[in-house]
């Protein structure tokens, strides 16, 4: 009998302990009062502010930001083959407006290439409009050289005014007058007068 239990007694002595469940440790934590926390973590500090008050918020209106951008590039549709330069080739273009203002302008062909505007005017030419609105007048002036011409491609002048306009539309109209810089009291080399009704 004791040489049975001498057998067995090493095989119970390797055998995996019982598992027993630990006892949670506890965690050793300072209290700290509300007077003694760290300013830089919580809403003691004097720096922190939180802003409940509405009135001073900024509205930013984006449609009225919107319409101050510069439009977007459009195409160019003026058709310049076989116009004759300096002519009244063109009619009153609608550029811009608002509610109080209107943006118009005419182009000018001045010449199809430098050779052939310096055989025509060696000086030059001088170009003059006035638009007009109602009573409202302005009145623009160009000179154009041979030497500020393109050498083998269309040169255009831009007669462009902004016109004061209170109603919902209003006529247009431009005189446009074209003489040449040689002789001021000479006759003109070209005038027309356009318009058009403009609507905004």
């Amino acid at each position: 009998m004791l040489a049975w239990l001498l057998l067995i007694a090493p095989h119970v002595a390797l055998a995996d302990p019982p598992h027993l469940p630990e006892e949670a440790e506890e965690l050793d934590i300072d209290e700290v009062s509300a007077d003694q926390a760290d300013p830089k973590w919580g809403f003691q500090s004097d720096a922190t502010t939180i802003d409940t008050d509405d009135d001073d918020a900024v509205m930013t209106d984006f449609v009225a930001a919107a319409l101050r951008q510069p439009p977007e590039p459009v195409h160019f549709h003026y058709e310049l083959a076989g116009v004759r330069p300096r002519t009244d080739a063109f009619p009153i273009q609608f550029v811009a407006h608002s509610d109080t203002i209107v943006v118009v302008e005419i182009p000018v062909l001045v010449a199809t290439s430098r050779a052939s505007f310096h055989a025509a005017h060696p000086r030059g030419i001088r170009i003059e409009a006035e638009w007009a609105v109602g009573a409202h007048r302005v009145a623009l002036q160009q000179t154009w050289t041979p030497d500020m011409a393109l050498t083998a491609a269309p040169t255009l002048a831009f007669l462009k005014a902004a016109l004061p306009m209170r109603g919902a539309e209003g006529q247009v109209q431009v005189r446009v007058r074209i003489s040449g810089l040689t002789d001021p009291d000479a006759e003109p080399v070209a005038q027309f007068r356009r318009h058009r009704t403009v609507a905004h």
